[in-house]
């Protein structure tokens, strides 16, 4: 049996905005994924999102992040894999981070 780390440690995903489709009723959804993929787009290639850490202006410049991506950081967080399990214990993964995560686990 694999020998866990204290209850304290662990990694907490913040992403902010997550779009894809939001299912609200039987054959009905919302399409999050209209919105929320041009926005990340338009932060992530001015650099605007480099400004979320000011108070006022971080609800509105975090990075959107896909449904996908945070899915594939939790699921390679859940596998504890020792190359990044030190690196990340007890942090607060930002959209940008939840990023960058997925897309190491996609390679």
């Amino acid at each position: 049996m694999q020998e866990y780390p204290s209850p304290d440690a662990g990694v907490a995903l913040c992403p902010g905005f997550i779009y894809g489709s939001r299912q609200v009723s039987a054959g009905a959804s919302i399409l999050l994924h209209y919105i929320g993929a041009p926005l990340a787009f338009i932060l992530r290639t001015t650099g605007l999102s480099k400004l979320s850490h000011l108070p006022w202006m971080s609800a509105a410049l975090t990075l959107p992040v896909s449904v996908e991506d945070v899915g594939c950081t939790a699921a390679l967080l859940a596998l504890r894999p020792p190359e990044i399990e030190n690196k990340l214990r007890d942090q607060r993964l930002t959209g940008e981070q939840i990023v960058e995560l997925a897309a190491i686990h996609r390679n």
